[in-house]
């Protein structure tokens, strides 16, 4: 359904001189995407119900068949395994701009939705906070500047194993 990447020898922007990747892609926005997955099933009369967990066994007594989880940074505290580690990262939310067709994905990435302009690239493994950190938000922003501005280095963290790649 989604073609193969076209390789450009340089990307076409002005001060970029790498090479790289475009994409066919299908982008979700969540403020969408989430209402919609909320007023489908409402508008099917499926009851919803919410509930606060304490352990895995409150999990385990559930008498309902589907359950979404939506645990996030308290996941552990319900299921205390070693190998779940939170994962922080910092979103800058920008003014939305209707004719930006495109997301950039390097070392950090940034695309258009309807509500904001995306500006991230940033990972801390094991913090379990959500307190947003204004000089991580404002180095991200710093580094998309400076990718769109030809920057040969950027301050940025080696690439994660998740993040979009050619491969």
């Amino acid at each position: 359904m989604i073609p193969e990447p076209t390789f450009f020898q340089r990307l076409p922007f002005a001060h970029l001189t790498s090479s790289g990747y475009a994409y066919a892609t299908l982008l979700v926005e969540p403020p969408i995407f989430l209402a919609k997955l909320k007023s489908d099933p409402e508008a099917a009369e499926v009851e919803f119900v919410e509930r606060e967990f304490t352990g895995a066994a409150a999990v385990a007594d559930l008498a309902e068949s589907i359950m979404v989880n939506c645990t996030g940074l308290g996941a552990r505290q319900i299921w205390p395994d070693k190998l779940l580690q939170p994962v922080k990262g910092q979103l800058v939310l920008l003014k939305p701009q209707p004719d930006l067709p495109y997301l950039c994905s390097s070392r950090v990435y940034l695309f258009p939705r309807q509500d904001h302009v995306v500006v991230c690239g940033t990972e801390e493994r094991g913090v379990d906070n959500d307190t947003p950190d204004p000089h991580m938000c404002a180095q991200a922003v710093a580094n998309v500047k400076a990718v769109f501005g030809g920057a040969a280095r950027l301050a940025v963290a080696p690439l994660s194993d998740w993040f979009i790649q050619n491969k």
